[in-house]
This record gives C-alpha cells, structure tokens and sequence, in this order.
C-alpha cells in the first residue's frame, strides 16, 4: 500500500480535485478520478465514507450525511444542499462539497501498488480551547470549553462563539483511548468524530513572539510567517483567540513589537516539513500582562481624546469589567477576551472583519 500526501493548499478554496493534481490519476482529471472514487465509496471523511451514489445516501439517517456531527450534505425538495447552495444532481453535490474543503486539513491518497488511488482518507478536524477535562463514572471522559463568561459592554455586543461543541448542555463522551493524555486546561485542542466516537488531541504549539501578520493572510512568530487557512473551523474558539481576531488585537496595542511570548497552535501533519492550519492563538502565561497593558491603553484615551459622555461611560465600563476579571481571574482566555474587548470598544468593530461577522457594533472611542 501507497500513501501519498495532498498538501490541502492554504489560504485558498483549492483542493484534491484542483487541476494540479491531474497527474495522481489514471483518469483525465482530478475531479473525474474523485468523483470515481466517491462512486465507488472509498471517500472517506473521519473514516466514514462519503455515500457512492443517491440511493446509497437514501438510506443514511436524518440529517443526511455529517462532518462532526453536524449536518453537511443534505436532501431538500428541489435537490441536495452544500452550505448556502442546492444541487440538483447528487454527484454535482459531492464534487462541489469536497471542492470547498478548508485548506489545511490532510488529505491521503492511498493506492494499492499500481501508482493510482482507489482510496482517499481525509481528517476533517476543528479547533476548541480547553477548559476543564472531567472523568465520568463509566470511564469514559467529557471536555468543557473555555468560556469567557459574561462581560458585555456594549448594547450590540456580538457571538463570541459560532459553534456548540463541548458545552455543558452537549456533554459529548470521549472514550479513553480517544483522549489525548497530555491534554490540559488551556490547551488548544482538535476534535473529530468517527467511527470510534469522538476523539481530542492537543494541536501542535508554536511558542514565540508575535511580529506581525494580516487578518485572513498570514502570522508571523519571530521571523517565520506562517500562511492562514481559509474556511477551517474555529467557531468554538472564543472570537478573541481566533487567529485574524487575536492578531489584530495585539498590532493595536503595540503587543507585536514587545517581548511576552504566546502560543500559535497548529493540525498535526504525518510529515512534520508540511504545514497544516493555523488553529488559533493563546496567551497562558502572559495574558494578565497583555490586559493590563490594554487598561493602560483605554485609561490614556480617557484622559486624552475628546469623546461624548456616553462613549466615555462605555469605555469606563469596559475598564471597570477588564479591571474586576484581572484581580480575580486566572483563566487566560478570559483575560484574553477582555483585551480583545477593550480593543473592539477604543478602535471600533467596523476593521475587524471577524467582529462585524459576529455582530458586534461598536463605533470605536471618539468615533461616533
């Protein structure tokens, strides 16, 4: 048996069926060796495959075929939904569906000697922040998210999460062999269910100081830049450890030309050369630093910069609720949310293209 790596290619849409890899099968194109391959019903998404045909996807269960549980391909009156779009022939939805694959997940082509594959594995994983590892009577474990709690500060305050894994209302169970040991509170970690049910794993930890980057392109810790990846899932990272939402705090305080270390974390990858998805960002140790440091900020523009009366109330009790979580929290990405808010209320929601999709709505001190 032969595996070969499809480098998923970052910060684009492109994936294994993109012209570039015509030469890997025996077919014309790409997408025709794919789609033969998804006919056959050896396309395999977290080790369940992708069903070969309509009637094999009739006789899956409501809600049609799923992606961590979540609803992924499904039938409607008029044809078969991807995302926004509806198809009306089966096969044109699958191809379009594995075409709009996140870049910076592993794709595995995996052939049986003869230089062509009639197998493709693919791990389609998603990014969460520990909050707290529990085990359960039965032996089997539950992970509870990092939650930044309350502290709104503004009337059109915005979702600081997108998803609904690993909440205390979901209690998803992961068996031990599917728990990675080293794992702690804090952690970023990557998620998946297959077959065996659900499985965790710490991501990959890049420790280091943040230089510089742009939303959506590309982080740099120290003098490597590392590309971002388009569509992977971090919506049950709190918007502020979120890598373009994270970055474009720490640039408006100044943080990216200072000397407090923090955590880039990464997918794993069977070649470690091979970059995989940024996943998302987090302070540890350094938070309290970066918050206080950002009440320093906020309390400067109230003496400094001429703004109304509410506007003024509205960053006063930002500071009041960043100043109430830094005396008596130890959580890091609490702190870490707090920061991201002063930056949202001194420099406004409107340049932030995370913020505005989440719906916060705030002008910015003095702006209004």
């Amino acid at each position: 048996m032969v595996i070969r790596i499809i480098e998923n290619n970052m910060g684009t849409d492109k994936t294994v069926t993109d012209p570039r890899y015509d030469s890997c099968f025996k077919q014309n194109t790409a997408a025709e060796g794919v789609a033969a391959i998804v006919n056959a019903g050896r396309f395999f998404i977290n080790g369940f495959p992708i069903p070969g045909t309509a009637e094999a996807f009739e006789r899956l269960e409501a809600p049609g075929y799923t992606i961590n549980r979540s609803a992924w391909l499904v039938k409607t009156e008029t044809g078969y939904r991807v995302g926004r779009s509806v198809y009306s022939d089966y096969s044109e939805a699958t191809m379009a569906a594995i075409a709009s694959f996140p870049a910076g997940l592993e794709i595995r082509l995996i052939d049986n000697g003869d230089g062509f594959p009639d197998r493709i594995e693919m791990d389609y994983v998603e990014a969460v922040i520990v909050g707290s590892v529990c085990e359960k009577e039965d032996g089997t474990y539950t992970i509870r998210r990092a939650e930044p709690g309350a502290g709104t500060v503004w009337k059109n305050d915005g979702r600081v999460f997108d998803g609904n894994r690993f909440t205390a209302d979901h209690g998803e169970r992961i068996s031990p062999e599917n728990l990675d040991p080293t794992m702690k509170a804090g952690d970023m970690a990557l998620f998946r269910f297959t077959p065996a049910g659900w499985e965790i794993r710490k991501a990959k930890e890049i420790r280091g100081l943040l230089t510089g980057g742009e939303d959506h392109r590309f982080y740099q810790i120290g003098e490597t830049k590392y590309e971002d990846a388009m569509r992977f899932s971090r919506d049950n990272l709190p918007i502020s450890n979120r890598c373009g939402e994270y970055l474009n705090t720490h640039r408006y305080f100044g943080f990216t030309s200072g000397d407090k270390e923090v955590s880039l974390w990464f997918v794993h990858t069977s070649d470690p050369k091979r970059q995989a998805a940024p996943a998302g960002f987090t302070s540890g140790e350094n938070a309290a630093a970066f918050l206080s440091s950002a009440i320093g900020s906020a309390k400067n523009a109230l003496l400094t910069k001429d703004a109304s009366d509410p506007d003024k109330a509205m960053l006063e009790k930002a500071i009041l609720r960043a100043e109430q979580s830094l005396s008596s929290v130890t959580a890091p990405e609490i702190l870490d949310y707090h920061t991201y808010l002063l930056y949202l209320v001194l420099n406004g929601s409107g340049e932030d293209i995370g913020a505005r999709f989440a719906g916060f709505d705030y002008p910015g001190f003095g702006k209004e």
